[in-house]
């Protein structure tokens, strides 16, 4: 089970619709490279990103499962809270929790370019309808450009989704250092001032 604060549900949603795009974008951009080699022995080369950028993300998706399975569930969620009592092993805990979620989004931010280079040049090049042409290649090139778009938009909410999820783990203190978490060591939290009966023994004074 996903933690009460985790937007994983919901970055796999959006990602079984890039997926599904991505796989119409491969069919058109297939078929727009295979009518211009046939007819011109040459291709587009921003046709050609956009097919590659396909393949990238219909193979990139089912890696974010992997990731996604590295976060831990509610009931890891109070001994996550527990962190181990010296500096180094919050910092190993910490990288560990977010190691997953900083993997996926350093991939997605690879593609969101990607797609945004290829559907803004696309766009600039075949503006409007008239300026593709006449036939059934009009239809190909307005359809993968829109497709292109799409895919922008929603790699753009998935990043959205895992900013929120940065911050949701540094509100709720699982984060660790830097991120909302507390280092605890000899009993002391950073910060706090201890009482006179709290220097030694890590104890809380008696009132």
């Amino acid at each position: 089970m996903f933690r009460r604060y985790s937007y994983v549900p919901h970055r796999r949603l959006f990602y079984g619709l890039i997926w599904a795009i991505a796989a119409a974008e491969l069919g058109l951009t297939a078929a727009r490279i295979h009518f211009t080699r046939s007819n011109f022995r040459n291709h587009e080369a921003i046709v050609a990103e956009l097919l590659v950028t396909s393949i990238l993300t219909l193979f990139w998706v089912p890696l974010t499962l992997l990731f996604h399975r590295r976060a831990p569930g509610i009931e890891n969620v109070h001994r996550i809270d527990n962190v181990h009592n010296n500096i180094d092993g919050n910092i190993r805990g910490n990288r560990n929790r977010f190691g997953g979620l900083h993997h996926e989004s350093s991939g997605n931010l690879v593609l969101w370019i990607m797609w945004l280079v290829g559907a803004a040049i696309a766009a600039h090049r075949w503006p409007t309808r008239g300026a593709v042409g006449f036939g059934r290649q009009p239809d190909i090139l307005i359809a993968l450009i829109a497709l292109a778009f799409v895919e922008f938009g929603l790699m753009t909410l998935v990043k959205v989704l895992a900013l929120m999820e940065y911050s949701a783990l540094g509100a709720s203190g699982l984060g660790g250092p830097g991120v909302g978490g507390r280092v605890e060591k000899n009993g002391v939290v950073p910060g706090v001032v201890p009482g006179p009966n709290t220097a030694a023994t890590g104890q809380a004074p008696v009132v």
